[in-house]
């Protein structure tokens, strides 16, 4: 069942949004991740990458690793179960503009490959604890997906453990965001992607801003 909070939050809302995001607290592995793909770019750390030891393993079907041309073998290698491709392009900036011009799905996760997961199990207590199991990851898909689809929300994210876990609010709109990164594909390829060097990812997020489309940042996880 949902959580009270978010009870809350379908009441306060109505029409076709409300139904698609209580479908989504209540959706299958296979139904939740089937408008999704994960990309986890990544380079020089094919023997820790520490991302995708916390996805489930529906959550692994529909991810892929993107790194160079000159490691590509090696984390072929190394994830043989896996989908791996390499990016023809250099930096960070150019290497998200690759992912989210090569994404066919309605919505693309990215993230770094050296996070850990975890989740607040008390609301209102900053207090946080790793993820116990791998399923747990797709509770903090669907609440995600849950605040998107009811918002119309075209990014969303997950609040750092630097700062964010001290935040005693479920959620927040508008607040900076990094490192994990949900975006609607088709809002995201209207912007200009990559046309500054270095923090291209709080350049996004100010475009969207300046377009009228508020980010969502999730505390409890």
């Amino acid at each position: 069942m949902p959580l009270k909070n978010e009870l809350e939050e379908i009441q306060r809302i109505s029409g076709r949004r409300v139904a698609e995001a209580y479908v989504d607290l209540n959706k299958s592995e296979d139904s939740l991740y089937s408008e999704i793909k994960i990309y986890i770019p990544s380079i020089g750390r094919s023997d820790c990458l520490e991302t995708i030891k916390w996805l489930s393993k529906r959550a692994l079907k529909k991810t892929i690793i993107v790194t160079n041309s000159e490691e590509l073998k090696i984390y072929k290698k190394r994830f043989p179960d896996l989908n791996v491709v390499a990016c023809p392009y250099k930096g960070m900036g150019a290497v998200r503009e690759f992912i989210i011009k090569n994404c066919s799905t309605r919505y693309l996760i990215m993230m770094d490959d050296d996070l850990k997961f975890y989740y607040r199990p008390k609301s209102g207590d900053w207090h946080l604890k790793y993820l116990k199991t791998r399923k747990q990851f797709n509770k903090l898909i669907k609440h995600l997906m849950f605040h998107v689809r009811k918002g119309n929300i075209a990014h969303a994210s997950v609040g750092l453990r630097e700062g964010h876990n001290r935040v005693l609010e479920d959620f927040s709109y508008n607040k900076r965001y990094t490192r994990f990164f949900l975006f609607n594909t088709k809002e995201v390829k209207k912007l200009k992607l990559n046309r500054i060097s270095g923090i291209e990812d709080f350049d996004i997020a100010l475009q969207f801003l300046r377009k009228g489309k508020p980010s969502f940042i999730t505390y409890k996880y």
